[in-house]
Parts: structure tokens; C-alpha cells; sequence
């Protein structure tokens, strides 16, 4: 007997088949994908309820895990003409490494116009709030400074900022 019933493991199937493909949601509901996948019928209207409650969960799990007092370590690039910028949360741990690093958020710039301070830290709030954390709780920036990130120089007053090499470092 199966430790998960089928309908789990379609569910699950179809989140991992998506996601780990980068293919489009909406993937679940063709034709050909069904016909040729070992996994039953799902809508993406139940795909998507199924994905918000894996990030509920998730975002729940973290919130459990981070401490009181962590680094958020930033990175931003470019691909094509679109902006991205991660914030990951970084603490030490008992682990063989001796830190835990977790990704909090992924989000695409498209509108030159975001990529202002007041933008940013709009972004940055929100990320610390879905968390229950302020900016009181991060002691350190480490991350480089490049045109995409300047806006996180308006908050250099308030943390330490620790970069590369190649970047502004200031402490």
C-alpha cells in the first residue's frame, strides 16, 4: 500500500513536472502533455490553488526557522532587458558549513522605474513581513554593488553593508 494516496501523487507529480521544467501552468492542461504523461487529469485552477498552499506552507516553515538576528545577502543581474534581484536570509547554524543560507525572494524588475530606493525597500519590507521579521533583525547586506542594486545604498546608514571584491564595501 502507498504511503501517499494517487490523487497526492498527482498533485505532487504535476507540480514537480512543471516547476523543475520551467514550463507555463497552464502545461497541465494540454493535450499532448496529458496524453503522453503517466499522470492523471489536473486543471490548472487546481494546479495553482495546490502551489499557493506548497508557499503557505513553506513560507510558514521559514518563518519558524529564521532567527531573531540574520544577514540578507542580495544579489541582482540582468538577463535580456529584464532586472532581477534575490534576497536570501543568511544565519549561522550547527551545520557541517556552520551557516544556513534560504532564499526569501525572486523578483523581476521589468519597469526601469522599480528600481528606485523607495521601490526597493517597499520590496524589502514586504519580503521581511511575509517572514514576521523588521529591518531592526538584519545586522549585515553582503551582495555587490552594480547599477541594478544602487537603490540599497539609501540603506547603508541603518546596516553594514559586505560586498566582493570588485564592489563598494562599506562597514
Amino acid at each position: 500500500m502507498p504511503l501517499f494516496s494517487r490523487s497526492v501523487r498527482n498533485v505532487y507529480g504535476w507540480l514537480t513536472s512543471v516547476t523543475s521544467s520551467l514550463l507555463p501552468f497552464t502545461f497541465c492542461e494540454n493535450d499532448m502533455a496529458r496524453r503522453y504523461s503517466n499522470l492523471g487529469p489536473i486543471s490548472n485552477k487546481t494546479l495553482m490553488k495546490w502551489m499557493h498552499q506548497m508557499c503557505r506552507w513553506l513560507e510558514a516553515k521559514l518563518k519558524k526557522t529564521l532567527p531573531e538576528s540574520f544577514a540578507c545577502v542580495f544579489d541582482a543581474w540582468t538577463s535580456g532587458s529584464t532586472h532581477y534581484v534575490a534576497v536570501f536570509a543568511s544565519f549561522p547554524s550547527d551545520s557541517l558549513r556552520g551557516y544556513e543560507m534560504m532564499l526569501h525572494a525572486l523578483l523581476p524588475m521589468n519597469d526601469v522605474d522599480s528600481l528606485s530606493a523607495a521601490d526597493f525597500l517597499e520590496f524589502f519590507d514586504f519580503v521581511l513581513d511575509v517572514y514576521g521579521k523588521r529591518r531592526r533583525n538584519v545586522v549585515a547586506l553582503i551582495g555587490t554593488i552594480a547599477p541594478q542594486t544602487v537603490p540599497l545604498l539609501a540603506w547603508l546608514l541603518v546596516v553594514r553593508l559586505i560586498g566582493s571584491t570588485s564592489s563598494l564595501v562599506m562597514c
